[in-house]
């Protein structure tokens, strides 16, 4: 029922043609996805979580808040939390799912 959606920070770096490397580098499962796309495209994306980043000049990183964005089957946000623990993550799951 829960699926993982990865919004790219760094569309410059991360190419549509990347992302399947990067799911396996960063061991994702099935149910997750890594998106990206054209830069103006993935920064409006940006824009509209409200998502602050930069990028570190000297070695091109990008440096963001660890933002996790829970959104209910209706599409809306239910929780926006940052850097949550596995605890916190898992009863936020479990309040926005409808029981079976």
């Amino acid at each position: 029922k829960v699926e993982l959606w990865i919004i790219s920070l760094d569309p410059w770096r991360d190419t549509p043609g990347s992302l399947p490397s990067l799911a396996t580098t960063w061991k994702l499962p099935e149910n997750a996805y890594v998106m990206s796309g054209k830069v103006e495209e993935v920064n409006r994306a940006l824009e509209a979580f409200q998502l602050g980043q930069t990028r570190n000049e000297s070695t091109g990183d990008v440096i963001h808040p660890a933002l996790l964005y829970l959104v209910k089957p209706d599409g809306k946000i239910a929780y926006m939390l940052n850097n949550p623990s596995k605890k916190w993550l898992t009863q936020a799951i479990r309040r926005i799912l409808p029981a079976e």
